[in-house]
């Protein structure tokens, strides 16, 4: 007899079993954590019609455009080029800040005469 019973058989040990009991459970959390990756990318990747149209370049205006042509063109002032882009409803023109006054300088006091 051997020493774990006829034939040598230790009735304990899986005979390479012991490799498919590790690799199950490894595969099987690479699938999940593959999902999960799947899943986020998926989620992020796809917008909502909304979100895709607030993304998208504004609406091009063909008469702002060739006001624009006509202004680079030097064919408008520039403060006719102002009054028809409010009247073509483009955003007003900016205001430029005033600048704060600044007090004159006094000139520099003359020294009196000690003499």
């Amino acid at each position: 007899m051997g020493r774990y019973g006829p034939g040598g058989f230790d009735p304990h040990v899986h005979h390479g079993w012991g490799v498919v009991h590790f690799l199950v459970p490894l595969v099987m959390f690479l699938i999940v954590i593959g999902v999960v990756v799947w899943a986020v990318l998926y989620l992020t990747s796809h917008r909502t019609p909304a979100a895709v149209a607030a993304a998208g370049p504004p609406p091009r205006d063909p008469a702002m455009e060739e006001l624009r042509i006509r202004y680079a063109r030097g064919e408008l002032p520039h403060e006719e080029f102002l009054q028809r882009s409010v009247d073509l409803g483009g955003a007003p023109p900016p205001v430029a800040p005033e600048a704060p006054a600044v007090p004159a300088a006094e000139p520099p006091a003359e020294p009196a005469d000690e003499g």
